[in-house]
């Protein structure tokens, strides 16, 4: 039985700002009997406090310890690494939390390059960037999403800017958030479990639970966001378990722990 879970969001406790059936009720057992978890998303534009805050409107009992940006990944990769100074690609708000966590961005004698997703990418900063790179300047990005959806339609995300970089360097970066295996290895120094004891919990093969058989927990997918049975079974990727939805997950597998 897993010690600690990961949850994904989108597609997995909500849709479309709407608590999916058994989501709020699942957490509110994990808070009772304290079970270890956390929320994990790629997106590295937003702060924990609005993704608590988005959760809260939907009446979920989940505080800012609990959520797992691929921005705070990133964050707990470098200073696990000792890297403090960094030339960082990103939104404003993540830039404020590298410096909240004691990472100078003041892109002065830099140890790591750090591309997220930036509304602001320039050219002037590609240059700077591009020759630190080839300079042998460790290359981190904190997630390979190649686009990102927004209400108007998809714009490039973090991996269409690491393709930029990939073919003006030739080098490619260590990648923080799903499907790579980092972004499981952060969520278990958070939890303070063994990687081996956690669970992954999510709605997509080749994101969530890839990551999962790549870092070496158990995994389950489930169907209420955008897999479906029959992707399961053309897919090479495959759980340690599945169920329909999180009410199922919760009634069938979570209470069985206690």
């Amino acid at each position: 039985m897993s010690k600690a879970f990961l949850f994904d969001m989108d597609g997995t406790i909500f849709l479309e700002n709407k608590a999916i059936e058994g989501a709020i009720e699942t957490f509110d057992f994990l808070n009772v009997h304290k079970i270890p978890y956390c929320l994990f998303t790629n997106n590295s534009s937003n702060s924990k406090s609005v993704y608590v805050e988005k959760l809260k409107k939907m009446n979920f009992d989940i505080s800012e310890d609990k959520i797992l940006t691929s921005g705070l990944a990133t964050i707990l990769y470098l200073k696990k690494k000792s890297y403090d100074r960094v030339f960082l690609m990103s939104t404003e708000s993540l830039s404020k939390e590298f410096l909240e966590h004691g990472i100078s961005t003041d892109k002065k004698n830099v140890n790591a390059v750090v591309l997220a997703f930036d509304k602001n990418f320039n050219y002037q900063d590609t240059i700077i960037a591009h020759n630190l790179i080839k300079s042998g300047v460790p290359f981190i990005a904190t997630h390979p999403d190649k686009v990102c959806p927004m209400i108007d339609g998809d714009v490039p995300d973090c991996g269409a800017m690491i393709a930029y970089f990939e073919a003006s360097t030739g080098i490619s970066p260590i990648i923080i958030g799903k499907p790579y295996s980092t972004m499981a290895e952060m969520a278990s120094n958070l939890l303070n479990e063994k990687i081996e004891d956690l669970m992954v919990i999510g709605d997509r093969l080749y994101t969530d639970i890839e990551m999962g058989v790549r870092s070496g927990t158990k995994t389950c997918l489930l169907f209420s966001g955008e897999t479906k049975p029959s992707d399961l079974e053309n897919s090479t990727i495959k759980p340690d378990m599945s169920f329909l939805n999180i009410k199922i997950f919760l009634e069938s597998y979570l209470k069985k722990l206690k």
